[in-house]
């Protein structure tokens, strides 16, 4: 949680385990999601997640969901 809230400038709100998908739901303060693979390392995701705030969302009041799930990718709407 607190390498999370690193990254963010947003606080985390709450968190959402859907076990039977496999991934847990960080929800912000701002509504909007960060999916994470259960099966993934955390650190490795959180790395994907910080490369791509820095680089590419500017401004995270805007965002709907980052998904992690998926090795190299990372989605984000």
């Amino acid at each position: 949680n607190a390498r999370l809230s690193d990254s963010l400038t947003t606080p985390i709100s709450h968190y959402q385990l859907v076990g039977t998908e496999r991934k847990l739901v960080a929800v912000t303060q701002g509504g909007w999601q960060i999916i994470f693979n259960l099966d993934r390392r955390v650190g490795e995701q959180l790395a994907s997640l910080k490369t791509v705030l820095d680089s590419s969302i500017k401004d995270q009041s805007k965002l709907k969901y980052v998904d992690l799930r998926f090795g190299g990718k990372v989605y984000y709407r």
